[in-house]
């Protein structure tokens, strides 16, 4: 959102300033109307609809720091950036103190003391540095909200009562506000302030709000200046080969048409790779990416009436970053969720539909890297999303059965470390899963399907200490001696002395060996092998192969190529990723089970992937596998 106001303004303070003080203003300056002044507190006002809700679910308190705060940062992040005063760096803009005392005094009647920052500073989008004395604020993506003051009327009090509402896309009223304001106080021959009100209260609407006066009615809203045209040149438009009419092209087709549509494809930003002729996933992906500008369906498949519509000087240049929010679908959100669940903020399959658990993640993701956590996907968190230092998602989530990937691993893999759970953790939140963490709920003395599983519960399974069984005292002595003598003697002396030898030697044969050798040898060995096995592995392989398989996957390609692949996503990606994390990252980009071993269904699905790209087929992903998965 531009913040042209507050230049402008400042522009003209600046403007008067130097003309009174070399005494060439010998007029007075034209009275401001009542709405010229109005329109001067839109960013004030649009921060209190942001900060407070549309059906007011935050109060106007100046007793809230929180509050405070909030409403502090809001009116700084989305309206001063553009101010001479304020320094701007890529993710961050730092305020004086004193910018933000202003900023209090407008915003709450002339309060002049900034409150202490809210107690869990470390996560708030705000924090002091002393070294500089001045206030870090992480800039955020403002949204695409607005104001239009609607009306307003002098009270009984004197006060300027001001009825305004909040709106969203295709400009839906999504409800309205009620301020207070009373006239700034001005010093006698003192510069006209920046704000000419100062606000004594702000509420949700109600049909209360104007009864007995007589409000006049107006729309004023903040107008950003138009876009400064760009000097990119503009594509030439590619002239297909067949220039009367077009053929419907899909996956698996191959020739000019193909290329002429790959050519013009990369020409417009929507890039396929290469120009090869073959009709891959790349130039399905391609397509499907066009679909969503046009706002056609996405199919990934280049009708005739499509063509057209890309052949034509009017077709519409990528976007790079386009808003994402709950009810959006399409190619951009399958790509929003496969970065989440590599992050680790999501679990949800990728299904190219933003409903709540995207939303969910979404917040997730904002908080950790310290933006607005409004659950919608702008251009500052898709750009952050985007970042190849991205932070990962440092707090559980909640699973479901359905969910894959390594956050519902590492449950699994957690739920066999406490002995809930025997089958093999394969990041699938499958039966056996619900199993687990239905038994797990029992332990822990609670009801529930198992199929769901909150982050507090995932949490419990974490810090969960298996209870150590003793066992009950019997009621009677046993018969049998203990193993162990008792430390203390018996009650009743033993009734036969055990100082005198047995005259009979013993049916069974001593544990140790006598201490001279026998004198005699045995006559002849044992006609019969032992029934248990040797020590030592035999010379010469079994005929037969075992009957049980290994249950540790086996790998399917050679270990040179599996070195070359881990090159690659270093190469890619840095240095951390190792043989496992690689392949784990492979796997997840297949959505196939993650074990982190390059296993036959790996090699399978990568040969089918090779295959729809139009590559050589081979099985072992390399950097072309690896571009095309992060796509």
């Amino acid at each position: 959102m531009k913040r042209i106001l507050c230049i402008v303004i400042s522009a003209l303070l600046l403007i008067s300033t130097l003309a009174l003080a070399e005494g060439t203003l010998s007029f007075p300056a034209a009275e401001e109307t009542t709405e010229q002044k109005l329109e001067r507190m839109i960013p004030v006002l649009d921060s209190f609809a942001r900060n407070m809700g549309i059906e007011g679910e935050v109060a106007y308190s100046a007793d809230d720091a929180r509050f405070v705060w909030d409403q502090l940062y809001l009116t700084s992040v989305n309206w001063m950036q553009d101010d001479p005063r304020v320094f701007v760096s890529d993710m961050t803009m730092s305020v004086a103190p004193e910018m933000l005392t202003e900023m209090l005094n407008v915003a709450f009647d002339g309060a002049e003391q900034l409150p202490e920052l809210p107690a869990d500073e470390a996560d708030y989008s705000v924090h002091y540095d002393a070294a500089s004395d001045r206030y870090l604020m992480q800039l955020s993506d403002p949204g695409s909200t607005y104001i239009i003051i609607e009306r307003y009327a002098a009270d009984f009090s004197g006060d300027t009562l001001v009825g305004f509402g909040l709106y969203g896309e295709d400009d839906v009223r999504l409800g309205g506000l009620c301020a207070v304001l009373t006239e700034a106080e001005v010093l006698e021959e003192a510069d006209a302030p920046a704000y000419p009100f100062t606000v004594k209260e702000v509420r949700t609407e109600s049909d209360a709000d104007f009864e007995g006066l007589t409000p006049v009615l107006c729309s004023l809203r903040y107008v950003a200046p138009e876009a400064e045209p760009t000097t990119a040149p503009t594509p030439v438009p590619t002239v297909a080969p067949t220039a009367v009419s077009y053929s419907t092209l899909t996956s698996g087709d191959h020739g000019e048409a193909v290329k002429a549509l790959q050519r013009r494809l990369n020409e417009l930003g929507y890039s396929c790779g290469a120009v090869d002729g073959v009709y891959g996933s790349a130039t399905k992906a391609a397509v499907r990416y066009f679909q969503d500008a046009l706002g056609v369906s996405q199919t990934g498949v280049a009708s005739a009436s499509l063509q057209e519509k890309l052949f034509s000087t009017a077709a519409p240049a990528f976007q790079t970053y386009v808003t994402l929010r709950k009810g959006s679908s399409g190619i951009r959100v399958e790509k929003l969720q496969s970065r989440l669940r590599e992050l680790g903020y999501l679990a949800e399959p990728v299904d190219g539909e933003f409903g709540s658990r995207t939303q969910a993640a979404v917040k997730r993701f904002q908080k950790q890297a310290g933006l607005t956590q409004d659950g919608v996907a702008g251009t500052a968190t898709l750009k952050a999303l985007d970042k190849s230092g991205a932070p990962a998602c440092k707090q559980y989530i909640p699973l479901q059965k359905g969910d894959t990937g390594k956050r519902v691993t590492e449950m699994q893999n957690q739920l066999r470390k406490l002995g809930f759970m025997t089958a093999k953790a394969s990041g699938v939140y499958d039966s056996n899963t619900v199993k687990a963490v239905k038994a797990f709920l029992e332990a822990i003395g609670e009801t529930g399907s198992g199929k769901t599983a909150d982050a507090a519960l995932i949490k419990q399974m974490f810090t969960y200490t298996k209870p150590e069984v003793t066992p009950a005292p019997t009621d009677a002595p046993t018969d049998a001696p203990t193993d162990e003598p008792t430390d203390a003697p018996t009650d009743e002396p033993t009734d036969v002395p055990t100082d005198e030898p047995t005259d009979e030697p013993t049916d069974e044969p001593t544990d140790e060996p006598t201490d001279a050798p026998t004198d005699e040898p045995t006559d002849a060995p044992t006609d019969e092998p032992t029934d248990a096995p040797t020590d030592e592995p035999t010379d010469e392989p079994t005929d037969e192969p075992t009957d049980e398989p290994t249950d540790e996957p086996k790998q399917a390609i050679t270990d040179e190529e599996l070195k070359a692949f881990v090159a690659a996503m270093q190469e890619e990606f840095g240095s951390e990723y190792d043989e496992k994390t690689s392949v784990e990252w492979l796997q997840n980009g297949l959505l196939i089970t993650v074990n982190g071993v390059y296993d036959a269904a790996t090699k399978d699905a990568v040969s089918k992937l090779q295959k729809d790209m139009g590559l050589t087929v081979t099985g072992v992903a390399d950097a072309a596998i690896i571009t095309a998965l992060k796509k």
